[in-house]
């Protein structure tokens, strides 16, 4: 099986670490607790499934959960919002899962940048 890596954005504010614990284990206990969290409310096991985490705050996390297909079929992904706590031990529990949907947006600058001739379109873009 192909080693997979996702980018998890973790938004640090009050995030409950344990005395000497980096965010790094931290956040993949955190990981490694939803996924299983997700897997068993979602009755998925490793051949029919799997569940990364995408995003993590203080009192809650986003999980992306793929279901994989049939055979010639495209699988499916979708999220999952949930609340979790960490206990004085640093075991995590974790509420009921609420399928989320991801939204981006963008807005314009309040500042618009002139690029100088010869620079390339892309240049003052990026």
């Amino acid at each position: 099986m192909p080693k997979y890596t996702h980018d998890v954005v973790v938004h640090k504010a009050n995030v409950p670490l344990a005395r000497g614990e980096s965010l790094r284990a931290y956040t993949a206990a955190l990981s490694e607790a939803g996924r299983q969290h997700a897997m068993q409310k979602l009755n998925l096991i490793a051949k029919s499934g799997d569940v990364f985490m995408v995003e993590a705050y203080s009192d809650s996390a986003i999980f992306e959960v793929y279901k994989y297909g049939e055979e010639g079929q495209a699988g499916k992904f979708n999220f999952y919002a949930t609340k979790y706590s960490r206990d004085k031990n640093g075991n995590f529990s974790f509420g009921d899962l609420l399928e989320v949907q991801r939204v981006t947006s963008f807005k314009p600058k309040t500042e618009f940048e002139v690029t100088k001739s010869g620079e390339g379109f892309w240049t003052g873009l990026l």
